[in-house]
């Protein structure tokens, strides 16, 4: 295959982007099965029983402390992704010095 450039550094993005979407799934599959969400999800309601004492706001708060954390998790998960594609593949193709 003689492709230019161009289109293999998009074949290359675009597969990284792939992986890390199965990557995310692996982790909220991970996450589930074993357990951790719920804990996760315990942790959440405590904490958020602890900044705010109102019942009304207490569900919302909860959910919106669990996406928190559930997102760093992921971009910590991901960050090895994140920096080949940001920096390397980046380097390699002469787009970032």
């Amino acid at each position: 295959m003689n492709e230019d450039k161009s289109a293999r550094y998009h074949r290359l993005r675009r597969r990284i982007v792939f992986l890390a979407i199965a990557t995310h799934v692996v982790l909220l599959l991970a996450l589930l099965g074993s357990g951790l969400s719920q804990i996760l999800r315990d942790r959440s309601a405590e904490l958020a029983l602890s900044i705010w004492t109102q019942k009304s706001l207490g569900p919302s708060l909860e959910v919106a402390i669990y996406t928190l954390i559930l997102a760093i998790i992921g971009e910590t998960v991901a960050l090895p992704l994140i920096w080949y594609a940001e920096y390397v593949l980046d380097r390699r193709y002469g787009l970032s010095r």
